[in-house]
């Protein structure tokens, strides 16, 4: 069985799709969407990741939407960044950056129940711009920005991913944001231990199963929201395969006895090249 399992994940590696990207890739460029560019003359560009990823020729910087001097109204207004690789079009959404942020956005936005009408008008405005440009659309993003990310996902069927995102969806207070779309190519990876990312679990929920990543990286009972921190996520995930992508990552997870998707050390290899250049 298990030389069966690794055969069908080395297939599958080769046979990537148009909308496949390794999932540390993802979890750069939401990493990057917090940092202002300012056509290149911002302090994204100091980012070892802006280095590593559109310095360094893989991406270039289309477009940003970025509100300086941070957010006055309470409705959530979404922040973004579009980067490109060839036809490959990549959306990252900008997520909380701050105590005033998590107090208005989140709680207004999720908590409070209330659908984020202009921010999803906003976004899709973006693809679909995209889209009749001829590029395949994909759409990332952290936190609030990972929530949004899979409300434009399951709305408009596109792919990408969501990291430490609370889910968008709750029966207990009457909201459902997500559309009906279940992409295959979306997936939401939140830290085990995340208490932003993991909020009131049972109450508010996913569209599709959660991968929980299991590292004492992104646990901290001293500094709880240790977990949360984008930049942690990125370690965690430089120290797998960079073979998990937005398509496979469940292949690489185990299943615990809560029927949770478990992705850790041990059934996460450390980093190969085989994807180095998606």
């Amino acid at each position: 069985m298990g030389n069966a399992n690794a055969k069908n994940k080395k297939s599958r590696v080769q046979e990537i799709q148009d909308d496949e990207v390794p999932m540390v890739k993802l979890a750069k460029l939401s990493h990057l969407a917090y940092l202002e560019w300012d056509n290149g003359k911002g302090a994204m560009t100091q980012d070892e990741h802006y280095i590593e990823l559109v310095a360094g020729g893989q991406y270039s910087v289309v477009s940003q939407n970025w509100i300086t001097g941070g957010l006055t109204a309470k409705t959530y207004i979404a922040q973004w960044t579009v980067f490109k690789r060839s036809n490959l079009i990549i959306i990252a959404v900008k997520g909380t950056a701050g105590a005033r942020d998590l107090l208005v956005e989140d709680l207004q936005a999720i908590v409070g129940g209330q659908y984020p009408r202009k921010m999803i008008d906003d976004l899709t405005k973006v693809v679909q711009e995209q889209q009749v440009a001829g590029c395949t659309v994909m759409i990332t993003g952290h936190s609030l920005g990972g929530y949004a990310a899979e409300i434009i996902s399951t709305t408009l069927n596109i792919a990408g991913a969501g990291f430490q995102a609370p889910g968008p969806n709750s029966s207990t207070v009457g909201s459902k944001h997500d559309g009906s779309h279940k992409h295959p190519g979306f997936r939401c990876i939140n830290a085990y231990h995340d208490p932003i990312g993991n909020l009131m679990p049972g109450i508010f929920a996913h569209l599709q199963w959660t991968v929980y990543a299991d590292s004492p990286d992104l646990c901290s009972l001293l500094v709880p929201l240790r977990s949360h921190r984008i930049t942690n996520m990125v370690s965690f995930l430089e120290d797998c395969t960079s073979e998990i992508t937005n398509y496979n990552v469940y292949e690489y997870a185990t299943v615990n006895m809560k029927k949770q998707y478990i992705l850790n050390a041990n059934t996460a290899p450390k980093k190969s090249d085989n994807l180095e250049n998606v």
